[in-house]
């Protein structure tokens, strides 16, 4: 009996070594091993798990944007009063660009709570994206990364290679994500020569492609007015999510009077500069006198310089044309 036992076992071993899959099936996986779950976001229909950049030029408030979503996501409080946070995170925010009390002036003024945020400033010094203590906070806290501005986190060899710079991001962004951030927010500077241009994503991250490329979401951010710190918001890329229409935020007076950027489609009476009100004024009554007026024809019946500032003045006033029909009021919400 004991030699039959001996032999059954062998023959056991035999065929599990016979029918075991080969090591690299390891590797991979098929679609029924996969998770099932739905994408998930931090801020939803707006900041999904993964990376997401915000680029703009600079003095465009990507910071005061940057800790408007900070505070949703670790109060839980809808973003912009409007974005839901489907459940509170911690956030890290590394600004090496700042000095303490500047920053944590801008904090008192957004209303940061000390309860799930940390940050690091220029007062602590430099730190490096691997830097084994960074990684264990972000193993143990799960955090969301902020980094403003991400370019100041690349230590490639050659600070001028563009390329060289992004792909050394991706490589310690990536390192960060899978050691447990949720997500990592960069705040990136736009070309120079954006500031005229309608966004897309090309024109949102200066330097290299590789940046938008591995990213899940791009938003850019444009001054319309910086006396009220009127920001247009526009998603440039949205990785398998539907992307929120363009929006518009205001800073002054609110973020004094309510701790955060105002909604503009959420106010019923938005605070313009009289010259402001004055072009939208003249616009709408060129198209009421012409409502078959081409953009070419609008733009030198108001001696405007290009024919995209035509395009941003009709979005901005809430007119539409498509062609061979007449003007159109355009009703934009954000779903």
């Amino acid at each position: 009996a004991g030699p039959e036992n001996v032999r059954q076992t062998i023959r056991k071993m035999r065929d599990a070594a016979v029918n075991r899959p080969p090591k690299w099936r390891a590797l991979f996986k098929s679609r029924s091993e996969m998770d099932a779950q739905p994408m998930q976001f931090i801020i939803s229909k707006f900041m999904p798990e993964g990376v997401t950049f915000l680029g703009a030029l600079s003095g465009s408030g990507k910071t005061w944007f940057c800790l408007s979503m900070a505070k949703a996501i670790t109060t839980g409080q809808k973003f912009l009063g409007h974005f839901e946070v489907p459940e509170p995170a911690n956030v890290l925010y590394l600004i090496p660009e700042s000095g303490e009390r500047s920053f944590r002036q801008r904090m008192d003024l957004m209303g940061i709570p000390d309860e799930r945020f940390l940050c690091r400033t220029m007062t602590d010094g430099p730190i490096k994206l691997n830097d084994p203590d960074l990684i264990r906070a972000v193993k143990e806290l799960r955090p969301i990364v902020f980094l403003d501005t991400a370019i100041r986190f690349s230590d490639a060899e050659n600070e001028n290679d563009a390329s060289q710079s992004a792909k050394y991001m991706a490589t310690t962004i990536f390192e960060l994500l899978g050691a447990g951030a949720k997500a990592v927010v960069g705040v990136h500077h736009s070309p120079k020569g954006a500031a005229n241009e309608e966004a897309d994503l090309e024109n949102t991250l200066r330097g290299s492609g590789d940046l938008g490329a591995m990213a899940d979401a791009v938003y850019n951010l444009k001054v319309e007015n910086h006396e009220f710190a009127h920001i247009r918001v526009k998603n440039v890329k949205a990785r398998d999510f539907e992307p929120v229409p363009p929006f518009e935020i205001q800073g002054r007076p609110f973020i004094n009077e309510t701790q955060d950027f105002g909604l503009l489609e959420n106010i019923q009476e938005p605070v313009f500069t009289k010259r402001d009100q004055e072009r939208r004024d003249k616009f709408v009554e060129a198209i009421n006198a012409n409502p078959n007026a081409t953009y070419a024809e609008v733009q030198r019946q108001l001696g405007i310089s290009s024919m995209k500032a035509v395009q941003r003045l009709a979005e901005v006033s809430g007119w539409q044309k498509k062609r061979d029909s007449p003007w159109q009021k355009a009703f934009q919400t954000i779903q």
